[in-house]
């Protein structure tokens, strides 16, 4: 069983596109969990020089596309897996990805992970998923899933540049 086949069976619910979130992420839900951004395409992927993200703390979050193209795992759909409230944290799967698409359309928000996304040609098209885990740590399953995608895969996610 590949890491998208053992994704699927945690219960991870959603698809919807970034695109979509963008407008609302009315259907998110407003507990802790872990979400994921996937692409489908089986397309070649392009860069964009300039990222589309926002300059919080005034940084720019654009990297030189021989940076994405040196992370780029064409065989991986999973492009980034982050988290959500848990132990000292007040935030939920609505709030984060509410800022993390905000972060998206540039506006300076407090979402630097997962940064690589918004040079990504096709961005908008891309699908995000979660699964709420109001009863456990979200950092726990998030590094679960991060080591697992490292054991298939050998690297991080194209967007997780860290633990």
């Amino acid at each position: 069983m590949n890491f998208e086949s053992n994704f699927a069976a945690i219960g991870f619910a959603g698809g919807i596109t970034i695109d979509q979130l963008q407008a609302s992420c009315a259907a998110v839900p407003e507990t802790p969990g872990v979400y994921a951004v996937v692409r489908k395409s089986e397309g070649p992927v392009h860069f964009l020089q300039t990222s589309s993200g926002g300059r919080f703390k005034n940084r720019d979050p654009s990297v030189p596309i021989a940076k994405l193209q040196a992370r780029w795992l064409p065989q991986a759909e999973v492009l980034y897996i982050g988290k959500a409230g848990g132990s000292g944290q007040r935030s939920t799967l609505h709030s984060r990805l509410h800022s993390y698409m905000q972060f998206g359309l540039g506006q300076p928000c407090a979402h630097w992970g997962g940064r690589y996304i918004w040079q990504l040609a096709d961005a908008k098209h891309l699908a995000v998923y979660w699964v709420a885990i109001p009863h456990a740590e979200p950092a726990h399953v998030e590094s679960r899933l991060l080591n697992e995608f490292v054991q298939t895969y050998d690297h991080f996610p194209f967007a997780n540049l860290r633990r």
